[in-house]
């Protein structure tokens, strides 16, 4: 049996974990809103980058040297215990929780699972393609030109009002697929997979006048509805161009420490994967009793307290793929 190849740990960016801090504030700011996206213009702003960034900031940190020539088995071992168990164990928790236990819920977690549990697990399936594609030496333009196509399909039918995708009791078998967006969203950590070697060319100040202009178009569309086609690829433009610039920067960034938001970075996938049970409670005695001023008030509250016993206690129970 020939033995793995030794690869030398890559530098550990603190930037990065700012950042990561960042988005995984706006996310939980996103979840705490109330209303719909075409009824609330900070959710539909939030939701119209935080995703993308964040997968393009894991594929980032995803090192070619190692995946490339890492085993299958040697892939899981590295995410079971730091990824796969807390998220599975989270799982779970919130369908006994939701009292919506069944065993097709319980068979579903791995189609379907509950809310925002969906980006860890789809995170993971895109870990496990981006193994593949090195695998069979894939070259990156056909991965770049087919994850572009899925992206804008989806996207299109997104912004049209209409999933390209049926439940689990009509006939559809893209549905045991999982979630779409695993497939829709490759692009974007695939980007940042790839974009460390194409910093400096693509991530400059240059790129900006880009995403301001994508990013108006994306906007627009909240008020005055524009061709579906038009908005999904403003929308994959704008993050492409956002990512590139941020990863730039951040990387770059010369800090040793920033003392909330790099600990938030270092812990986010305990917060994200738990945020939501606060939100949950507090919806339940709080919100049907009172405006939205109080709702949002004992939340964050409640939520800026969850976090700070989180890093107060320095555990992490696992955490998203980085270089560590």
């Amino acid at each position: 049996m020939v033995a793995e190849p030794t690869i030398t740990v890559k530098e550990h960016y603190s930037g990065i974990d700012i950042l990561k801090g960042i988005l995984v504030i706006i996310v939980i700011i996103g979840h705490v809103l109330t209303g719909s996206l075409n009824n609330n213009i900070v959710r539909y702003i939030i939701y119209g980058c935080h995703i993308p960034l964040f997968l393009s900031v894991s594929g980032f940190l995803i090192r070619k040297e190692w995946i490339k020539q890492v085993s299958i088995k040697k892939l899981y071992k590295k995410y079971q215990y730091r990824m796969l168990t807390p998220w599975l164990f989270a799982s779970i928790t919130y369908i006994v929780i939701t009292g919506t236990v069944s065993f097709n819920t319980l068979i579903d977690i791995f189609f379907r699972p509950y809310f925002h549990l969906w980006y860890v697990l789809s995170l993971f399936i895109m870990i496990i393609i981006l193994w593949i594609t090195y695998k069979l030496h894939t070259p990156n333009w056909f991965i770049l030109l087919g994850s572009s196509l899925i992206s804008l399909w989806w996207l299109y039918f997104f912004f049209l009002g209409k999933y390209p995708i049926s439940g689990p009791n009509q006939p559809n078998p893209l549905y045991y697929l999982g979630d779409m967006r695993t497939y829709a969203y490759f692009l974007f950590f695939y980007l940042g997979h790839i974009g460390n070697k194409y910093q400096n060319k693509l991530g400059g100040m240059h790129i900006l006048p880009v995403a301001a202009f994508t990013g108006c178009i994306y906007i627009f569309n909240f008020f005055d509805k524009l061709p579906a086609i038009v908005v999904a690829g403003s929308f994959i433009v704008l993050n492409i161009s956002l990512a590139q610039y941020l990863l730039n920067y951040v990387v770059k960034l010369k800090v040793k420490k920033i003392r909330l938001l790099q600990p938030i970075g270092v812990h986010s996938l305990s917060i994200y994967l738990w945020h939501d049970m606060i939100i949950l409670t507090t919806k339940h005695f709080i919100s049907k009793y009172t405006d939205k001023s109080i709702y949002y008030t004992i939340t964050f509250l409640s939520l800026g307290l969850f976090i700070y016993l989180i890093i107060s206690k320095g555990q992490k129970s696992g955490y998203f793929p980085d270089e560590r």
